[in-house]
């Protein structure tokens, strides 16, 4: 599917991406965990960190697609 060649290394960019995204996805429900348990309401920096994660993620489709 993606091979790793001396002359092609598209197959490391998909999954250190798939890595990173994960890691994103995981620390951003733990944030919203915190923030519903501790506080109960959301902040700016909240919405913030969602529409940043909501970018990174199509950013990330838009790369996959593309190999």
């Amino acid at each position: 599917m993606f091979t790793i060649t001396t002359e092609d290394r598209g197959g490391v960019i998909i999954v250190v991406g798939c890595i990173l995204m994960t890691w994103t996805l995981l620390c951003f429900m733990i944030r919203m965990y915190n923030r519903f348990t501790i506080r109960a309401s959301l902040g700016l920096d909240d919405f913030a960190c969602g529409l940043a994660t909501v970018r990174a993620n199509r950013r990330f489709a838009i790369v996959r697609l593309a190999f």
